[in-house]
């Protein structure tokens, strides 16, 4: 069904033949590279996948404020999603802060993964800026990335709070949060 959706879209506007390439060319190497080595691999496979997507999703090429966000999102998203990539032997933080994962009752394995957290957490709040950074971006996606930036600010929040507790319960938003961002991002 995937297939027939994109093959329908391409139809109604082209995909940018690039971007789509390179975004294969990312699933490939996360394939062959499930883990980043070291945080610089880190910041560029998120930095790459956010701004390829944020390219066929725009269809020009974003501007670097819009990039930087798109990257925040894609880090959060591996942090909010933390518990499943570690039992499955995948989380996308640096094998240099966090080598192997196997114990959760290894005090020095959960002390490196909390260092790592926190470190990834103040990570993505560098790239989240302000809100007022948000005023270069073309006016059309201007509301989807006011609500973007909140909800990753209330989800960023909630994990760093959470610590190490949130392989227990990945962090959501609920309907009412979801629904207060809205309004917030709408006008504000």
């Amino acid at each position: 069904p995937v297939f027939v959706l994109i093959h329908h879209l391409e139809k109604q506007a082209p995909w940018d033949r690039q971007s789509f390439d390179r975004l294969q060319a990312l699933a490939r190497r996360r394939c062959a590279q499930p883990r980043p080595l070291d945080r610089k691999a880190l910041e560029r496979d998120a930095h790459l996948l956010g701004a390829t997507l944020l390219h066929l999703l725009i269809g020009d090429p974003p501007p670097a404020d819009l990039e930087r966000l798109a990257s925040a999102l894609v880090r959060l998203r591996a942090l909010t999603d933390l518990g499943d990539h570690l039992r499955r032997h995948r989380p996308q933080l640096p094998v240099t802060e966090l080598p192997d994962f196997r114990d959760p009752h290894q005090p020095e394995q959960m002390e490196a993964l909390s260092t790592s957290i926190a470190r990834e957490c103040q990570a993505i709040r560098v790239l989240l800026g302000r809100r007022q950074d948000l005023r270069s971006i073309p006016a059309t996606v201007q509301p989807g990335a006011r609500y973007a930036f909140l909800a990753a600010g209330r989800l960023l929040s909630r994990i760093e709070s959470a610590g190490t507790d949130l392989l227990a319960s990945e962090p959501r938003l609920g309907l009412m949060d979801r629904l207060c961002l809205l309004l917030s991002a709408r006008w504000r």
